[in-house]
């Protein structure tokens, strides 16, 4: 009987410390809406910033709807300019600064404009 105690005592106090945890981890799951969340490249150089669909929607010059023609993903070299933070740094270290970064590149033929003006490109 006192094993089953210590037992259940035991269970308790770890469901206790854990749920400020659950508290925390599982807040509003319910009303979030999950979209796939792209790489947007804010600064080649430095970093990559992941956001929804909502933020690229709403700061976007242009949303078009149409069918994907071709897909092309390249990587690009990219190597640090004088005066950037970046330079400093690999200088100092007495490295030269390279960078390789994925880029996709999509041609798509376009059905309709939702937002922005379209151009040739």
């Amino acid at each position: 009987m006192k094993r089953i105690k210590i037992s259940i005592s035991i269970l308790f106090v770890f469901l206790l410390i854990m749920l400020p945890y659950m508290l925390i981890r599982f807040k509003n799951t319910h009303t979030t809406i999950q979209y796939e969340k792209p790489k947007i490249y804010i600064d080649p150089m430095s970093s990559v910033r992941f956001l929804n669909f909502e933020f690229c929607a709403k700061y976007s010059e242009l949303i078009i709807v149409g069918k994907v023609i071709k897909k092309e993903q390249v990587e690009e070299t990219i190597t640090a300019q004088p005066g950037t933070n970046e330079y400093g740094v690999a200088k100092a270290a007495g490295i030269p600064f390279v960078k390789t970064l994925p880029r996709l590149y999509v041609t798509v033929e376009v059905e309709k404009v939702l937002k922005g003006k379209l151009d040739e490109k």
